[in-house]
């Protein structure tokens, strides 16, 4: 179920990525930890596991497009080096997701808390991302000399 939304994500995303963090994203973003949340909650029940498994996976790969798309559009002056960065960053939480959703389940033996890592983990991207954009228009309001193509 969750390949099939992801499936889902991606092909959706690839067909309105345009760079930007815009609106649907943001929403997006909000979403995913709430899904997830709905997610261990409701796990002991299989509809419901399955429909939040096919939207979180649609979530998930849609969201993940659209950002590896940003990173690359804010390091379009070296390119040699945006997919690296963008690699790197989807390799980083593909291997820290399930580090620390496994060190959950494995200390307290409920597979549930996979799902509460990974909203814990969604909901972290929501504050860096919070954090981002209020620092860049902060410099703008300021009239920093600093191009700030970096701010999600």
């Amino acid at each position: 179920a969750f390949g099939v939304g992801a499936f889902i994500g991606v092909n959706a995303a690839g067909r309105m990525a345009d760079g930007q963090l815009r609106q649907g994203l943001v929403l997006a973003m909000w979403a995913l930890p709430v899904g997830w949340a709905v997610l261990a909650m409701t796990s002991t029940q299989t509809v419901t596991l399955f429909i939040v498994a096919v939207v979180q996976g649609g979530l998930s790969f849609g969201i993940g497009l659209t950002l590896v798309n940003r990173v690359m559009h804010v390091a379009a002056d070296a390119p040699s080096l945006n997919g690296s960065f963008a690699t790197v960053a989807l390799n980083a939480g593909a291997f820290l997701g399930p580090l620390l959703a496994g060190a959950a389940t494995g200390a307290t033996g409920d597979y549930r808390d996979a799902a509460w890592v990974s909203a814990a983990l969604a909901a972290t991207a929501i504050a860096v991302t919070a954090a981002s954009r209020l620092s860049a228009a902060r410099g703008e309001r300021e009239g920093s000399t600093v191009p700030r193509r970096s701010a999600l």
